[in-house]
């Protein structure tokens, strides 16, 4: 029995009616003290870290996320990445617009059987990408917050202890959410001591880069 309404065609005066919101944005945000019946917040997203402190710390308002629907769409993403790189995909589109015949060198290829990934974070997203890069042949380790062993990975590390592999990962995804612990944790040092020729690839939040 509840009335369904797009949010940017609702009447301010029925603000106060809103029980459930779907999604977020910034008509939501600037009208949300006058939602005094709000009870539940589904975003669009797997992280909150964008929502108002007042919404993530009610304990009277439920906020639940889409954690694990993106997996797949993003997994496939990640090695568009990987593939556009490693089999000089890039270059071939700039020439093809140029008009030009401009073969990529075999030096600037790779192959990704027997490559180290390094991907921290090993929740939905970051399974689904270890599947994926052992499928390719690779070799997968994870960085998750008490380096437990998890499907799919050879071995995980902590974010404490997982520096000292940088040097051996060939490519390094960043799958993490935006916490206290993990903001600005890839840092100039941390890039500092990845290996000069390696990908970093960050599907995670901005904050943490």
């Amino acid at each position: 029995n509840y009335e369904v309404e797009w949010f940017d065609q609702i009447n301010p005066a029925d603000y106060s009616l809103i029980e459930i919101i779907f999604g977020w944005n910034n008509q939501v945000k600037e009208n949300l003290d006058q939602m005094n019946q709000l009870e539940w917040v589904q975003v669009e997203s797997a992280g909150v870290d964008y929502l108002p402190k007042e919404i993530i710390e009610n304990p009277d308002l439920m906020v639940s996320t889409t954690t694990g629907i993106h997996a797949s769409a993003i997994t496939e993403s990640v090695f568009a990445y990987i593939l556009g790189k490693g089999r000089g995909l890039y270059q071939s589109l700039k020439a093809q617009e140029d008009r030009t015949w401009s073969p990529v060198s075999a030096q600037q290829l790779h192959t990704l059987p027997g490559k180290c990934m390094l991907i921290f974070g090993t929740g939905n997203i970051g399974q689904e990408i270890a599947r994926m890069a052992s499928a390719f042949g690779m070799r997968v380790r994870g960085v998750n917050t008490n380096g437990r062993d998890i499907e799919n990975f050879s071995k995980c590390y902590t974010l404490a202890n997982a520096r000292r592999m940088l040097n051996t990962a060939h490519i390094v995804v960043n799958a993490m959410p935006l916490t206290n612990e993990t903001r600005a944790y890839f840092n100039r040092k941390f890039f500092a001591d990845m290996n000069d020729q390696a990908l970093f690839i960050n599907i995670g939040r901005g904050g943490s880069v």
